[in-house]
């Protein structure tokens, strides 16, 4: 859940072996490379982390307005396949909720629902690898 007139966040972990070549977001009628700046969708370049084979991606989307919900895909592709994670934005009016508890939970929830299937794509290729 995001209110209309803030900001709200799509950040996570992006674990693949080897390295992505390719990720995107789809949001709208939009397709954004990590870098890109299309007012008023800002995609992040990726970020290693501490963890080997991850890196830290996101998707910010300013001034959200009640039009704005809906679906946004997150692509990422390396030489062994392709995942995805599907984020369903409900964006809603500030006065029907308090805005200071529901931009902690639509950091918490956007960030767990990114991880997973990323992680499971790279869980999936540790177990091809290993076999």
């Amino acid at each position: 859940m995001a209110i209309a007139g803030r900001s709200a966040l799509l950040a996570g972990q992006l674990c693949s072996s080897p390295r992505p070549l390719r990720v995107f977001w789809v949001v709208r009628h939009l397709v954004l490379r990590p870098g890109d700046v299309r007012h008023p969708y800002v995609a992040y370049n990726l970020t290693e982390t501490e963890i080997p084979n991850c890196y830290m991606g996101g998707l910010e989307l300013r001034r959200l307005q009640v039009e704005d919900s809906g679906e946004v895909l997150l692509v990422v592709k390396n030489a062994h396949g392709i995942a995805d994670a599907l984020f369903l934005l409900n964006v809603t009016q500030a006065s029907s909720f308090s805005a200071s508890s529901a931009a902690g939970v639509v950091r918490e929830c956007l960030l767990l629902t990114l991880l997973i299937p990323v992680c499971l794509l790279w869980l999936r290729q540790r177990i091809i690898d290993s076999s």
